[in-house]
């Protein structure tokens, strides 16, 4: 989990080593809240896309499609670059 994984990441992972849900559940539960769920993208995001323009729609695109391979929610990822490409 030092990796930068959201949530959903985490799930699978654990999925595919055959825990069990309510195990699952109560990790994910544990680990990611909704304001530490946004804080580790936020802190990922700043650290694989310091020195770029997010203003830009290709690099805006790549920041969506990282931070959504990494397994954080579609509404984390929104509210993050809407407000790092205002920012800009």
């Amino acid at each position: 989990m030092g990796r930068g994984y959201g949530p959903k990441r985490v799930d699978q992972e654990l999925r595919k080593k055959g825990i069990g849900d309510a195990l699952i559940r109560e990790v994910v539960r544990e680990t990611f809240d909704p304001v530490g769920e946004r804080e580790k993208a936020k802190s990922l995001l700043e650290k694989r896309f310091k020195n770029k323009q997010l203003s830009d729609p290709k690099m805006l695109r790549r920041a969506a499609g990282f931070l959504e391979r990494r397994g954080y929610s579609s509404q984390v990822i929104f509210d993050l670059l809407k407000h790092a490409a205002a920012d800009d």
